[in-house]
């Protein structure tokens, strides 16, 4: 069944709105009205946008102004939006949601291609709690593109909740890097347990020519990459919960070549580590080459680093950035162009100041102490920057907000 267009948001009540609006005009508020010495002029929440939305896991902010969402619920999952907020009843949102009852598609994973074709990953409940991990292109209308035609559902190979497909990267050449643990279905039975990471043709079609053996194991155990990430030069970025990626020992990150193989220079030593085991969740690559990740670690090479470090390009720890205590998840991150790094996630204080979910950082990891947007308690769960300096985030369980930032 597909979505229900009509312009409305049908999951939010009318006391939801409500509610929703309130906190928008506490928090303008707050930045708006009078501009109190402890939040800088150049740091406030725009009055004239908020999408109220539950849950809206992925952001992209495109070149024309409008946003592509992607979020859990009965409507909706795939959407647009203007640039004002409200929705772009243009886009015609063709994830199927609601079938016979049973639950509804939820988006984990929304990449936006370079010729604005979208890659979805969605869950869909086929009953008794089992969960179908599907992948589908959209066109830029929204709807389905028949040309790409992935012979392959996806299925957990750690039963319901787990998203298989977690993270998604495209080539210059067109190919689809896919990352995560899943078994591979093709017309039925399950027929190959991948090794964390596939590759796909333009066309969905498997590239039989990559090859990255036996994959990601935890200690002994079969495990999987949560994120993927695309270096210039065309070698790729995995992070997750492992221990030795096709037995070379690689602790939560490794690198590989185009062709699928371990690169042997890029040597983490001891890796990102916690107290049970490390697990990378975010990687960016830097301009320059270096590299930055998050996740749930407190160590990286031995030295203390709270779920966020910056890496030289052969993967040792880059000393010169430090971001200190972090007091919560880091769920997202956003580099503006001035090298600054904004953070999302569910903390309320870093390196000892108040922060409620988006502290922005200094290019050696120091809090920023010029930006401040005073946001309530956030929940941060994805970022996007507009070509404006604009940010936008998604708070868990209000919606997408707008922040104002100039670049200084």
């Amino acid at each position: 069944m597909a979505a229900i267009i009509d312009g409305n948001l049908p999951t939010l009540s009318n006391r939801r709105a409500f509610t929703v609006r309130c906190t928008l005009a506490f928090f303008c508020g707050a930045a708006l009205v009078g501009q109190s010495a402890s939040m800088p002029a150049f740091t406030r929440a725009d009055a004239t946008f908020i999408y109220g939305a539950e849950e809206v896991f992925s952001l992209a902010a495109l070149p024309n102004g409008k946003i592509l969402g992607g979020r859990g619920g009965l409507y909706y999952p795939v959407f647009r939006l203007n640039r004002n907020g409200s929705l772009d009843t243009n886009f015609v949102d063709r994830i199927p949601t609601v079938q016979e009852g049973t639950s509804v598609a939820v988006i984990h994973v929304l990449h936006v291609q370079r010729d604005r074709r979208m890659l979805v990953s969605f869950g869909k409940d086929i009953g008794e709690g089992n969960i179908n991990r599907l992948l589908r292109r959209l066109l830029p209308s929204g709807e389905l593109d028949d040309g790409f035609r992935i012979p392959l559902n996806f299925s957990s190979a750690h039963g319901a909740g787990h998203t298989d497909v977690s993270g998604v990267a495209v080539q210059r050449n067109g190919r689809i890097l896919l990352s995560r643990d899943f078994y591979l279905l093709v017309d039925g039975p399950a027929v190959q347990r991948t090794p964390g990471v596939i590759r796909l043709l333009k066309d969905g079609t498997m590239d039989e020519s990559f090859d990255p053996g036996e994959g990601a194991k935890f200690l002994d155990y079969r495990s999987g990459a949560q994120v993927i990430a695309l270096q210039r030069d065309g070698r790729i970025l995995l992070g997750g919960l492992f221990t030795n990626f096709s037995g070379v020992a690689r602790i939560g990150l490794v690198r590989l070549e185009p062709n699928g193989k371990v690169e042997l220079s890029f040597a983490p030593g001891g890796g990102p580590t916690n107290s049970f085991g490390p697990d990378v969740k975010i990687i960016h690559v830097l301009r320059g080459g270096k590299i930055l990740i998050a996740g749930n670690f407190t160590h990286y090479a031995g030295v203390p680093r709270a779920g966020l470090a910056r890496l030289l390009s052969n993967g040792t720890l880059d000393a010169s950035f430090d971001s200190g205590e972090i007091g919560g998840q880091i769920r997202a991150i956003a580099v503006q162009p001035n090298r600054k790094i904004i953070i999302g996630g569910n903390f309320t204080n870093v390196q000892g100041r108040v922060r409620n979910g988006l502290p922005r950082l200094n290019s050696n990891g120091t809090l920023d102490s010029n930006f401040d947007p005073a946001l309530p308690a956030f929940d941060v769960i994805a970022l996007a920057l507009q070509r404006n300096g604009n940010i936008l985030l998604s708070d868990y369980s209000t919606g997408i907000w707008r922040v104002r930032a100039a670049l200084p």
